[in-house]
């Protein structure tokens, strides 16, 4: 009967003999999750924006780190001494609110200029009390000596924000690699089609993962921003075209009846599992770049894994490989006969 089966409806096949829902089919379900990373949530880590001010010289960084301030309680009148904390000290060096809930903090408004006083030691100690209690006249200048960053309350600490110091002039720069990262996303899906047809699906899907190896590893370790954005948007092209490969793939490997099954499981891991997966790793790993690492560690398993992903049968019979798609699908049946009662 297989000898006869490539005169036979590819659906026919499936219903009759090979089965439409069985466990060559979770296979390859479960082979895509498992090497599927889903890189599109990072920015959500990696690109917040934390309270920031104005660096000043080695020696008054120390002195606000190390210098015990007096203090008393407005309501108990205890006295204390103890550092400036990081709010005190950028009301010390450059216009500050009082509150940090000003809505003005959030939008970059705060943190970009300094006091243009003398940057010595001595002076910046003979300031700091009254500046702090007093709203100065000083004139101000920017920021030319970078920045000091500490993470808002539940935000994720490490972020290529604090990486090239993209705030005030520069701020820009995060929000465009997320833009130009789903600029590769569309290019991808473009060029998807295309080498999901020339290729095959799997092809595209191989070619994909080892694309998304490499570009990972570049996001990882950029020296700087141009690095890191070219990288990110290799990334998108490649999850794209994936992720369309995967999607046909899926759907020709069985009948109509379970297309719908198949692609709601590799749909829930991909938008829900995955980000889920991703929000633990966030919490236990406070480096972005390795953050990034963890996040694309499915390409690893999938240039291995992949590799011996069959080819949709469907593919190969529109290309007139008739042989490789009764081997594909003889394949097939032999696995899900594991599942079969009969």
């Amino acid at each position: 009967i297989w000898k006869k089966a490539k005169k036979l409806d590819i659906d026919h096949i499936y219903d009759t003999l090979v089965g439409g829902n069985g466990l060559w089919q979770i296979l390859i379900v479960v082979a895509l999750c498992l090497s599927a990373p889903a890189p599109i949530t990072f920015p959500v880590f990696a690109n917040a924006v934390p309270k920031y001010r104005c660096k000043m010289d080695t020696s008054v960084e120390e002195l606000f780190t190390t210098t015990q301030f007096n203090f008393t309680d407005a309501l108990s009148g205890n006295f204390s001494q103890r550092p400036l904390t990081f709010h005190e000290v950028a009301d010390v060096v450059g216009p500050w609110p009082k509150d940090l809930n000003d809505d003005r903090l959030h939008r970059g408004l705060f943190g970009c200029t300094k006091y243009a006083l003398n940057n010595s030691a001595t002076e910046w100690l003979a300031e700091a009390s009254r500046i702090r209690s007093v709203a100065p006249s000083y004139s101000t200048e920017p920021c030319n000596k970078g920045y000091v960053y500490e993470a808002w309350d539940h935000q994720y600490p490490d972020s290529i924000v604090k990486e090239w110091d993209l705030v005030c002039n520069d701020a820009w720069k995060g929000p465009f690699s997320t833009s130009v990262f789903m600029g590769g996303m569309m290019a991808g899906l473009i060029i998807g089609g295309y080498l999901g047809d020339s290729l095959g699906r799997s092809g595209a899907v191989y070619l994909a993962t080892v694309v998304e190896l490499f570009s990972s590893i570049g996001v990882s370790f950029s020296p700087n921003f141009i690095a890191y954005t070219i990288s990110r948007t290799i990334l998108g092209a490649a999850c794209s075209v994936k992720i369309g490969a995967n999607n046909v793939l899926i759907v020709e490997a069985t009948t109509a009846r379970y297309r719908s099954l198949y692609n709601a499981g590799w749909s829930v891991y991909l938008t829900a599992l995955a980000r889920m997966i991703h929000t633990g790793l966030a919490y236990l790993v406070h480096d972005w770049a390795y953050l990034h690492l963890l996040i694309a560690f499915p390409a690893v398993i999938g240039v291995f894994m992949l590799y011996f992903l069959p080819e949709s049968p469907r593919w190969l019979l529109a290309k007139h490989k008739e042989d490789e798609a009764i081997e594909t699908l003889y394949g097939a049946y032999r696995i899900n006969k594991l599942m079969s009662k009969e």
